[in-house]
């Protein structure tokens, strides 16, 4: 299995079941970046953001992004957003690969990269990949870049 990941500027063919599969599970934060990507409010595209999917074997399985955290005034902390692996990928370096792309050269515009979650299973799976837990408003986690 190969996972590849691309930077895209436009929502990657695939995204709808991936919003389905979401949906399944409860979350609705990948239909509030939709709505958010369609009306223009979000597209990733200011300076030090990106939005990523990562296929295997041509097969949407993931998707993630980098953006300015909206939280904080100085535009030096960074925020990992609507990072998501469809169900039948999970465990298997899909997000490993999309958060590693996420963290690349992001040292060149934030000092920090935090992020937020309620889910368990996805807040140990950022203890794995170099986040250190954190109590702050609107952070669960943030990793300090060097």
């Amino acid at each position: 299995m190969s996972v590849k990941i691309f930077k895209v500027d436009s929502l990657p063919t695939g995204f709808e079941g991936l919003l389905a599969d979401a949906s399944k599970e409860g979350f609705s934060f990948l239909d509030k970046m939709k709505t958010a990507w369609e009306s223009g409010s979000n597209k990733f595209n200011k300076q030090g953001e990106l939005f990523l999917a990562a296929f295997v074997d041509g097969e949407l399985a993931g998707v993630g992004g980098r953006s300015i955290d909206p939280h904080i005034e100085n535009g030096l902390v960074g925020r990992v957003r609507h990072l998501y692996v469809s169900p039948s990928f999970r465990k298997q370096g899909v997000g490993k690969a999309l958060v590693s792309e996420i963290l690349k050269e992001a040292e060149e515009f934030f000092m920090t990269m935090r992020l937020s979650t309620e889910n368990s299973g996805t807040s140990d799976f950022c203890k794995k990949v170099g986040f250190t837990e954190a109590t702050k408003e609107h952070q669960t986690h943030f990793i300090d870049l060097d």
